[in-house]
């Protein structure tokens, strides 16, 4: 999987306190909020109960690969800095 190759990538030669990691992530029902069911049934009602179940089952494989890939590079998490969209996602929790 290709979240797999990503984490192989990293060179273990680098600095740990200067790494940047790249991780595309795909949204699940949870994260469309109040829309979540909205999405389903109108995705369900133009592509199948089938389709979207085969959506919902590759999604969370594909979270899972990250968890996996994320867990074998042994993390300082104390030290990780996540950002979202280009931001740090603490920034936006941060008071002026």
């Amino acid at each position: 999987m290709r979240i797999r190759r990503l984490v192989q990538g990293v060179n273990s030669a680098v600095p740990a306190n200067r790494r940047l990691l790249h991780v595309p992530i795909i949204h699940n029902q949870a994260d469309m909020g109040a829309l979540g069911e909205a999405f389903k049934r109108v995705l369900v009602s133009r592509l199948g109960e089938e389709w979207w179940q085969r959506k919902v089952d590759l999604v969370d494989q594909v979270w899972t690969a990250i968890e996996q890939a994320l867990a074998c590079l042994n993390l300082r998490y104390e030290l990780v800095r996540i950002y979202q969209d280009g931001l740090r996602f603490a920034a936006m929790n941060c008071e002026s």
